[in-house]
């Protein structure tokens, strides 16, 4: 019996050359999929909601893949966090109807740009750097 499966994950783009798979790069959908045959010992495409630009990160990213395999969700969880890096990370698994399209089906998306006015060897990944006063108040 084929089931779709819906993953919510995060991801820290820095490393990836986007989410989509791409030839002779890292992407965040193939190194899914690699784990995804690890588990389920099938051939998975995985669906994302959308594409993103390299060293783009995502908060609450939504895939879904078809598998015939029997594994909960639980232990779905727990099998792929074990077979990826740690710059991805599943929170959620569930099962969803055969219907389900993560792209087409998506409700919202929300982006988040993070401005500093410094730079920071700790933050140099998450945000882009103005190093000139900012005036918020001011309308263009």
């Amino acid at each position: 019996m084929r089931r779709n499966i819906k993953l919510t994950f995060s991801f820290d783009g820095s490393n990836f050359s986007g989410w989509q798979k791409q030839k002779n790069k890292r992407s965040v959908q193939e190194t899914i999929e690699k784990a995804l045959k690890k588990i389920t010992q099938e051939k998975i495409k995985i669906i994302g909601c959308g594409r993103t630009d390299s060293g783009v990160h995502a908060i609450n990213y939504v895939g879904n893949f078809k598998t015939s395999s029997k594994i909960p969700c639980e232990n779905f969880k727990k099998a792929i966090n074990s077979f990826l890096t740690p710059e991805i990370y599943v929170k959620k698994v569930e099962d969803v109807s055969l219907s389900f399209h993560s792209r087409y089906d998506a409700k919202r998306k929300t982006y988040i740009y993070l401005i500093s006015l410094s730079k920071s060897p700790f933050l140099k990944n998450y945000v882009c750097v103005y190093e000139r006063e900012i005036d918020i108040k001011k309308r263009t």
